[in-house]
């Protein structure tokens, strides 16, 4: 301790890139940026684009992605597209993807791009989709949430052994009858529901 500081031998920190890329997908190793399944699913995006914002020096502007730093004489281009190896039109829409269809996102910038020729120039957004094998309805949906609306519902076919004793879609008039099944001993507790052509909720319990 010298002057009530601290003092240090030299240190040296070391990192990896985590890599998300099997044995023979050659091109994620290169990759400036990964996003793998459980970062995907950690995220919680609703889309690409929303996931794709999360990267540092990538843009999401009018649908299209742009990597910081990626100009030509002509101005910014956005980054190419490719899918699965493949590269998708420039004018291909990521939002016909669904995010529980992909697998890997892996971002290329201008100094890592050489594996994808002169049409990675500005950039490439890599999308990795699942095998076939994968179980898309085990997939858990976010930001969503089920719920049973009051009003109409679809008619159902009724037995007069069931609790809705009289069902009408469409009332004309202010009276009706209704045929109760057989006097139960313990008496009955009447709820009338409906909804009205302005939308109002009708509810009547006695």
């Amino acid at each position: 301790v010298i002057d009530g500081s601290i003092k240090m031998d030299e240190v040296h920190v070391f990192s990896h890139r985590p890599s998300y890329a099997s044995r023979s997908d050659a091109y994620a190793r290169t990759a400036d940026y990964s996003f793998g399944l459980r970062d995907i699913e950690d995220v919680g995006a609703t889309c690409l684009h929303e996931l794709l914002r999360r990267i540092p020096g990538v843009t999401v502007e009018f649908g299209k992605c742009y990597v910081r730093g990626a100009m030509t004489i002509e101005g910014r281009h956005p980054a190419a597209i490719a899918i699965d190896g493949i590269f998708a039109n420039e004018d291909y829409d990521l939002d016909n993807i669904q995010m529980a269809d992909v697998e890997r996102v892996d971002v290329f910038k201008t100094g890592s791009t050489v594996l994808w020729g002169t049409a990675g120039g500005m950039g490439v957004i890599s999308i990795t989709t699942k095998k076939g094998n994968y179980n898309v309805t085990s997939v858990p949906l976010t930001n969503t949430k089920s719920f049973t609306t009051l009003g109409y519902q679809i008619p159902q076919p009724f037995t007069p052994n069931q609790l809705t004793a009289y069902w009408q879609p469409v009332m004309r008039g202010t009276s009706f009858k209704i045929a109760l099944p057989a006097l139960l001993e313990s008496g009955y507790h009447l709820i009338i529901e409906g909804v009205t052509s302005e939308g109002r909720l009708v509810y009547y319990a006695r």
